[in-house]
């Protein structure tokens, strides 16, 4: 599985950018992070991730500083590289900001990342003019010293009487709700966003996710 972080205040993408990103999959995720300056985000781009049947999440940046959404997909890829058993996964940070080409080095530094710098220039039919958009591209890997890990065994749904004692009693109306989410979500991103959305509260989805996070391993 793939990572694409989109910095949606520094690319725009249109239909055909889709093919610029190394084949989006089925088995990727998108995160687009924006702002409410972002004017528009083109239909038929997400038309096209949609028949791809890729997850696509969107972050709403908070704002009040220069570069704010920098920081925070900054603070969200650090958030992924710090989940068990990434493994092999590629993060792509999508934009045409070239300070991010100092998060890239920072990884390198550290000895758990392969890192590419990637150009790649729009086909002349598809444009009228010459641009260039890069793509940041940070591989993620174990370090070489690092014991092989053992597959994970398959994490058990806790039950009603358990998620009783460790949730608030404000929640209990949404139990069978959040037990549903932690049956079917294996992965910890999709998880929060699962109570997020169940919510309709970043805030509360996340208090739902700190009582649950024992869970979610």
């Amino acid at each position: 599985m793939n990572f694409f972080l989109i910095d949606l205040e520094n690319w725009k993408p249109s239909s055909h950018d889709v093919t610029l990103i190394d084949d989006i999959s089925a088995d990727d995720q998108v995160h687009i992070f924006f702002t409410d300056s972002v004017p528009y985000l083109s239909l038929s781009f997400l038309s096209q991730l949609s028949q791809n049947h890729v997850r696509v999440f969107y972050h709403n940046a908070f704002r009040g500083t220069k570069n704010a959404l920098d920081f925070q997909l900054s603070s969200f890829l650090g958030y992924l590289i710090a989940q068990d058993g990434l493994g092999e996964h590629h993060c792509y940070i999508v934009s045409k900001d070239t300070g991010y080409d100092c998060l890239a080095d920072f990884w390198k530094s550290e000895n758990i990342s392969r890192i590419d710098s990637l150009e790649k220039p729009r086909e002349k039919a598809e444009m009228p003019h010459k641009e260039t958009r890069k793509v940041t591209k940070i591989q993620i890997t174990v370090k070489a010293n690092r014991a092989v890990q053992k597959p994970k065994a398959a994490r058990k749904t806790p039950s009603l009487t358990e998620l009783k004692k460790v949730l608030p009693v404000k929640y209990h109306t949404l139990l069978p709700d959040i037990m549903e989410i932690l049956r079917t979500q294996t992965d910890r991103v999709d998880i929060n966003n699962g109570f997020v959305k169940l919510c309709k509260s970043s805030k509360k989805g996340g208090e739902i996710y700190k009582y649950l996070k024992p869970y979610t391993k």
